[in-house]
């Protein structure tokens, strides 16, 4: 089967998103073969002054493209051989719906999947102010791009249950598939159970310059390790993070940028924390701190996809559920490596998926 994948995501290093991309865009490869599956991005999209990205996001929603589409490349694929070749074309996110409108018309045949990260057009509404005009073109742009992905796609894929409801609900298109956050190594655990260090309790947060994840520093920050005994520190990793090292940093908070090998950083940290508030999708991050064997204590909202009945899962909502965890952290963050390395083996790599993957395609 000959496979042609659209991502704008894959380029966008250190990212949440081009994890989720990258790993499913892999996953075919491996079902499928290396030959048979392509990969294209049609964004065009190579600005960046915030201004001009604007005005051309904003040019392109008047036209009814995403920001993901550039009219010119998006025009080329429609002609192209990769298109006419290809007996399945993978959308990976739900931004391309007014291309599908176009393939399903010029190749009624062709087998069009789209993949949901999030629901962009609840993502859009979170993150802009929706009572400025050229916001509201965003989001409508979005809107009604996703609603053609979820009518004119022949299967529908998401990340999370919550998702899949929300799809449902606002499009009226059932999601057959679910498919979580993917990587390709198997779980890397150094100890059995979760060990204190003679040097303190180390707590990791890591994520890139995002608008969530910045909120989720900023909290930290001020609600939370200010109230924390001496011996417990914050490490704080991340692409674009650096810039914020006066903001963020002092005596208990460290804060650097973007690591290319988080493994050291993981085995020196005792705990995970991710107080996500705000934003969509699943959290890559969680899945890679299981990864790395380690327990996380987070909000319910940020641990959307996962099983909260895990012992090595600890829920806070509030600063001082955070401040008392980590206060009592020899008696309340507690975890036994190797179950979570299990649940992670079994659920968020590649080799556990190739069956689903088989499913999906066929």
């Amino acid at each position: 089967m000959k496979i042609c994948y659209i991502s704008h995501q894959m380029h966008d290093k250190g990212s949440g998103g081009a994890q989720v991309s990258f790993a499913n865009f892999e996953l075919l490869r491996q079902s499928q073969g290396k030959e048979n599956v392509e990969s294209i991005c049609l964004s065009d999209f190579k600005y960046t002054n915030k201004i001009t990205r604007k005005i051309v996001i904003f040019l392109r929603s008047i036209f009814g493209l995403s920001s993901c589409m550039g009219y010119f490349a998006t025009k080329s694929f429609l002609d192209s051989d990769l298109l006419k070749k290809s007996d399945l074309i993978w959308c990976d996110c739900s931004l391309y719906g007014s291309l599908i409108k176009k393939i399903k018309k010029k190749y009624p045949q062709k087998r069009v999947i789209t993949f949901f990260h999030n629901i962009e057009v609840d993502f859009y509404k979170s993150i802009y102010p929706t009572d400025k005009y050229i916001y509201k073109i965003f989001i409508q742009s979005a809107r009604k791009n996703e609603e053609y992905s979820a009518i004119y796609s022949t299967n529908l894929v998401a990340l999370t249950e919550q998702d899949r409801i929300r799809i449902e609900e606002l499009y009226g298109k059932q999601v057959k598939y679910l498919l979580p956050v993917l990587f390709n190594n198997l779980a890397i655990t150094t100890a059995t159970l979760s060990s204190i260090s003679k040097y303190g309790y180390k707590a990791l947060f890591v994520g890139s310059d995002f608008p969530p994840n910045i909120e989720a520093v900023e909290f930290l920050c001020r609600e939370v390790m200010p109230y924390v005994k001496d011996n417990i520190s914050l490490t704080i990793v991340g692409k674009g993070m650096d810039k914020y090292k006066e903001y963020f940093e002092r005596k208990n908070i460290k804060v650097y940028g973007f690591v290319e090998n988080l493994s050291f950083i993981y085995e020196e940290s005792n705990i995970v924390l991710s107080p996500i508030f705000s934003g969509a999708g699943m959290k890559v991050k969680i899945a890679e701190a299981f990864k790395h064997g380690k327990g996380v204590l987070g909000t319910e909202f940020g641990f959307q996809g996962y099983d909260l009945g895990r012992d090595f899962i600890f829920i806070a909502n509030e600063a001082i559920d955070y401040i008392n965890y980590l206060n009592d952290f020899e008696n309340r963050l507690i975890f036994n490596c190797r179950e979570i390395e299990s649940y992670y083996n079994d659920n968020f790599t590649i080799a556990s998926k190739i069956k689903l993957i088989n499913e999906i395609i066929s």
